[in-house]
């Protein structure tokens, strides 16, 4: 998609005064042009979840964790197999495999994330989206041996908000992606359902075999909550495609 060429911040709506250089011109690149203000766009950086602000995190999906004694139930440090680990992936290993819980995020839920998420989702703000262009594209150089994958949505969603929300990510992020899926879940909205919910629901999932091409296959997802979802996604593509390297992404790990 081609990147718009704003005259003030996507988040703070401060004026952006860009720094035109001849090579723009050769390149034919408009997204060589800000987005973000610079105060915005360290505010973003530091959200990275590969900064050292983060020190402690589940080793399997990035949960940020409080070994302190105050710790609650959730953020608690658990030890598995030499593994700092959250609680949601200890009650996961009960079912599944140390691979398939570990799950690669790019930033943690802070306010600027949830924010923007928010207003791409909820509000339709379509140029929230170039906000995590370049963050995907540096994850898709590391790991152009995969394909990509996208969850579906249900019909009431895709209704509702007119356009595939992970797809038009990585759309703005020029990746391509497949959505080998057939959704068969209960239609409701995960946002809308409480943790309970999200843990009991049952398999919303059912693959669609024909699109699957390479042998390293990587789902793509916005917001990692309880995993509940993504977990499910992998066991339809592992039960489908036993010898199949499968990995996954998420945007951001909720909280």
């Amino acid at each position: 998609m081609t990147q718009p060429v704003t005259d003030n911040c996507l988040r703070c709506n401060e004026p952006l005064y860009h720094e035109f250089q001849l090579h723009f011109l050769w390149q034919f690149k408009r997204d060589l042009f800000k987005v973000l203000c610079n105060s915005c766009q360290k505010i973003l950086e530091n959200t990275k979840l590969d900064r050292d602000k983060y020190t402690i995190q589940c080793q399997l999906c990035h949960h940020l964790l409080d070994d302190s004694a105050e710790a609650d139930l959730l953020t608690k440090v658990y030890d598995y197999q030499n593994l700092k680990i959250c609680h949601d992936c200890q009650f996961w290993l009960k079912i599944y495999s140390l691979d398939t819980l570990r799950n690669e995020v790019i930033f943690a839920y802070e306010p600027i994330i949830r924010e923007t998420i928010h207003a791409f989702k909820s509000n339709g703000d379509i140029l929230k989206g170039y906000l995590f262009k370049h963050s995907l594209q540096k994850i898709h150089r590391s790991n152009r041996q995969y394909q990509w994958i996208v969850l579906p949505s249900s019909a009431e969603s895709l209704q509702s908000r007119q356009f595939h929300a992970t797809g038009l990510l990585l759309d703005i992020a020029e990746i391509p992606y497949i959505c080998p899926f057939d959704y068969i879940g209960d239609g409701k909205k995960q946002a809308l359902k409480n943790r309970e919910e999200r843990l009991l629901m049952s398999q919303p999932f059912q693959v669609n075999q024909e699109n699957i091409k390479e042998d390293k296959l990587l789902i793509f997802d916005d917001i990692y909550t309880t995993g509940t979802t993504l977990l499910y996604a992998k066991k339809a593509l592992t039960e489908s495609f036993p010898n199949k390297k499968i990995k996954s992404v998420t945007l951001a790990r909720g909280i």
